[in-house]
């Protein structure tokens, strides 16, 4: 039977109740052996409810969403003593979403599908050995109850048929992609006993937060180790998720259905080999766990820590937030500014002028001001300016990106006083990922004319109601 056939039977056999066995006293130690350090996995989603928002902190808006997806890929774990948990080659990658009636296919380009998982503290990272992912593209892949992850579901000792097992808090929140569990009740089941298979079942709930925001999930599992190959080889699991609105992301109520299958491998396929991966560099740091933001039609790429969220965009400007732990640190907006002519450039002092102006009586002090350019060849100006702002103290972090040929663009941060230490250089880190792309072809409207925006619009109107708890 071939590994779709697979999928198909135990998809259509994965929720139903199987016999209690009847070797009641037999029991057995469900260990992850050598067997399953190569194995070919495939997961199937399925995801149904209404996403909410509440965009004017007054309105609550619900949206139908539904989500469908097939990730497969070839597995090698490296074990402890290699620098990352194991290696992915994915085959498939997609997944098709209906959000308020518009479709959205989501994919992972073929330059992509080498992929490095990371367990750190438990924790699953995703990572290209070499490039850099884009948002989507590592929330495609990152899915709960994951290859890496579903050893979790395991007893630590023998157990026999009948017998029950509980959770920690912590293994739950890396099982689920959750910052933190409060409590669960959740208990797994060995149900039967085969010659092949320990089969289990695993019900209740898990109370959690992530992102700030509370979410709870309710919980129904069936999981199938495979006695001979000592490995996971089965996991089916109906999650019902009811999700609060975060700073930087959308509510939601949703049941979502997870069905993966894993076989194992004799050896790694080729491009999992010693060989093949001694050509890279397996090494996670902090730049390769960069996501990639590219607005190609305002001209522009960035490289973004992954706590930074895009939160709208536009043909000349995108808005993005940095939230860690739970808490909004700062806004971004980086705008398409008007051109100079080539050669032009403005001064420093006359980019402070400009920015005082915008403040208007929001404006307090100037804390610093610098000129330099930056390692893509950009001059750059920075002036961080500080005030007062709807009764609250904020400093506003500007910069002014700018090329011989007259392209310049404005990154303003916004946030509160009080928040400086946590953001540290976080201003630093944004602008240095700056990138001008070649600009799109000008469409022919009327009255139109491209780059026409004053220089820091962005701060026009400081959003400081969002940096509100």
């Amino acid at each position: 039977m071939n590994f779709d056939a697979r999928l198909a039977l135990f998809v259509s056999l994965s929720f139903f109740v199987p016999a209690i066995s009847s070797a009641a006293e037999k029991s057995v130690l469900m260990k992850v052996g050598p067997d399953a350090q190569n194995r070919v996995v495939k997961v199937v989603m399925d995801v149904e409810g209404t996403v909410r928002v509440n965009p004017d902190g007054k309105k609550l808006r619900e949206f139908p969403m539904a989500l469908t997806g097939t990730l497969q890929y070839d597995e090698r774990i490296l074990g402890t003593d290699a620098p990352v948990a194991a290696i992915r080659k994915y085959e498939e990658a997609w997944a098709d979403m209906k959000l308020n009636g518009q479709d959205e296919r989501r994919t992972l380009p073929a330059s992509k599908t080498l992929v490095a998982a990371e367990l750190a503290g438990g924790r699953q990272n995703l990572f290209l050995p070499e490039g850099h992912f884009n948002r989507s593209e590592v929330d495609l892949i990152n899915v709960q109850c994951s290859s890496l992850l579903a050893d979790y579901f395991l007893p630590a000792k023998e157990v026999k048929v009948g017998e029950e097992w509980t959770f920690e808090n912590d293994r739950l929140a890396e099982l689920f992609l959750l910052d933190a569990v409060s409590q669960n009740d959740l208990k797994a089941k060995l149900v039967e006993i085969t010659d092949q298979q320990a089969k289990m079942e695993v019900t209740g709930s898990v109370a959690g937060a992530i992102g700030g925001v509370a979410t709870d999930l309710n919980v129904k599992a069936k999981v199938n180790f495979n006695l001979e190959h000592k490995l996971i080889e089965w996991v089916a699991v109906a999650i019902n998720e009811d999700r609060a609105i975060a700073h930087n992301a959308p509510g939601f109520k949703v049941k979502a259905v997870i069905r993966m299958l894993a076989q194992p491998l004799e050896a790694p396929i080729t491009a999992l080999t010693d060989a093949k991966l001694a050509e890279v560099d397996l090494t996670p740091n902090a730049g390769k766990s960069l996501l990639e933001y590219e607005a190609p039609e305002a001209g522009f790429r960035l490289l973004l820590e992954r706590d930074w969220t895009m939160m709208s965009e536009s043909g000349k400007q995108s808005v993005f937030r940095l939230v860690k732990q739970g808490d909004l640190i700062a806004q971004c907006n980086v705008t398409r500014i008007s051109e100079l002519k080539e050669g032009e450039q403005m001064t420093l002092e006359a980019f402070q002028q400009e920015v005082q102006k915008s403040l208007g009586k929001n404006f307090g002090q100037f804390a610093d001001a610098s000129q330099n350019v930056t390692s893509n060849g950009l001059r750059q100006l920075r002036v961080t300016a500080q005030g007062v702002a709807e009764g609250m103290p904020i400093e506003w972090i500007y910069y002014l990106l700018s090329d011989d040929s007259g392209r310049r663009y404005s990154i303003v941060f916004t946030l509160e006083t009080s928040l400086t230490d946590k953001f540290a250089e976080g201003d630093r880190n944004f602008a240095a990922g700056f990138e001008m792309l070649a600009l799109p072809e000008p469409k022919a409207t009327a009255g139109s004319q491209s780059g026409d925006a004053p220089a820091i619009r962005a701060a026009k109107s400081p959003e400081t109601s969002v940096l509100k708890k």
